[in-house]
This record gives C-alpha cells, sequence and structure tokens, in this order.
C-alpha cells in the first residue's frame, strides 16, 4: 500500500478532533474591541481633563467613569 503512495487517513491518530470555533457575532466583536481600546482612551480622557481643566473637571470626570462604566456594563452582558 505504502509502495502504491497510499499512506492512508491522515488523521488517523487524532483521538479527540476539535470543531473549529463558531464566529464571533456583532456584539461579541464590539466587546472585543472595547476592551482592547477602552483603557488607553480612559486614560488619554482623564489626561485630556486634567491638562485642559475645565471649570466643571470635577463633573466631567465622574461622567466619563459613568459612561465608561455603563459601556462595560453594557459589553458583558
Amino acid at each position: 500500500r505504502l509502495r502504491a503512495g497510499d499512506f492512508g487517513d491522515a488523521r488517523a491518530h487524532i483521538k479527540r478532533a476539535h470543531a473549529p470555533q463558531p464566529p464571533i457575532d456583532r456584539q461579541g466583536r464590539f466587546a472585543l474591541w472595547w476592551a482592547a481600546v477602552s483603557g488607553g482612551l480612559l486614560l488619554l480622557v482623564i489626561v485630556a481633563l486634567l491638562y485642559f481643566r475645565p471649570p466643571t473637571w470635577p463633573i466631567w470626570l465622574v461622567g466619563v467613569v459613568v459612561a465608561f462604566g455603563a459601556v462595560e456594563a453594557g459589553t458583558r452582558g
């Protein structure tokens, strides 16, 4: 059989084959994107608030943290 070029099934040695993962849905894709971007974006916004120092910067800071928290809660389900 080997001389004829038939090497048999290439997957014969695999005992427990795993199936491919299903594609990521849109909400999951946004959650992955947000997880990658949110930390750096939050730092940039806080630095911008400290640099520009608007008259109501504590309110802005609380608003930004609440907004980020809301998006985080929404992406976690």
